[in-house]
């Protein structure tokens, strides 16, 4: 998104129609602090919330089955409770700086976490791993 730096949108509402979002959506949106994503929405691109530092989700819908690399990176404010049940690969950080989850679980049917995937978030309270967990990338949980 071009010079999103001095866009200052705070709410966006998405119709209940949209079940995928594309890479970069919403990337710098820093001053993005809700979405609404309703319960059809398949995919989540690589970098669709980049750096959307306000943004206070609580919950992604159950439908999503797929998230992008770097989709949520710099969410300080993520305060996600749970990820949908259906992921299987938590991609290249994913998640990375997103210092307010703190999320005790993750879904059973994952079964990779690439790299970066979580690294620098302080609250995540992970209490243990899948069991049919295949690959563990590269500081996937580094700087909690």
């Amino acid at each position: 998104m071009a010079n999103a730096k001095n866009i200052q949108i705070t709410e966006i509402r998405l119709p209940s129609s949209v079940t995928e979002i594309g890479n970069e959506s919403f990337r710098g949106l820093s001053s993005l602090q809700t979405i609404n994503l309703s319960d059809g929405l398949a995919s989540i691109g690589s970098a669709a919330f980049y750096d959307c530092s306000e943004l206070s989700l609580s919950s992604l819908p159950d439908s999503a089955t797929s998230i992008g690399r770097y989709a949520f990176r710099g969410c300080n404010k993520l305060q996600l409770s749970s990820l949908p049940p259906n992921l299987t690969k938590i991609e290249i950080a994913t998640f990375n700086y997103c210092r307010s989850l703190a999320f005790s679980s993750l879904p059973s049917g994952v079964v990779t976490i690439d790299p970066g995937a979580f690294a620098a978030c302080d609250n995540l309270a992970l209490t243990g791993l899948p069991p049919g967990l295949k690959s563990i990338g590269m500081e996937a949980f580094n700087r909690l």
